[in-house]
């Protein structure tokens, strides 16, 4: 279940931007469980930076789609995620997006769930949201 953080901008329709949000980012997720490189890039921002855990900063388009072909050779099953809550700023043009997450990975023992959570920060770019920054990490066993 989604949580909307309300601003003070009452002319914005939080809960359509908290959808739009989520449907992005489910829509990406979906772009990288298939793979698809070119279906996942097209969802970030010109400038986008990730910050995968226990790596460093991934900056702009170029090093997105170089990490990407590395870590589609992972042996991952599917990633799973929970957005719980989604804020949006007054401008109604950028907002940010927080959840949970599970990376199953398929070995010779089997499947093996890696627990996690996830800020992606989002933003409106020719009335499109796209990825501008997204930071993740592996909960603690």
């Amino acid at each position: 279940m989604t949580r909307v953080v309300k601003n003070e901008n009452t002319r914005l329709d939080l809960d359509e931007i908290s959808k739009a949000i989520c449907a992005a980012d489910k829509s990406l997720i979906a772009a990288e469980v298939l793979r698809d490189l070119d279906s996942a890039m097209n969802f970030m921002a010109p400038n986008v930076i990730l910050q995968p855990a226990d790596m460093p900063m991934v900056i702009g388009l170029e090093s997105v789609r170089e990490f990407y072909t590395e870590w589609f050779a992972l042996p991952y099953k599917s990633i799973q995620v929970d957005s719980q809550t989604v804020s949006v700023a007054s401008s109604g043009d950028l907002a940010y997006l927080i959840g949970e997450s599970s990376l199953v990975l398929g070995g010779p023992q089997g499947e093996r769930h890696v627990p996690g959570k996830y800020l992606g920060v989002w933003v409106k770019i020719n009335s499109e949201w796209l990825l501008a920054a997204i930071s993740w990490s592996g909960n603690a066993a």
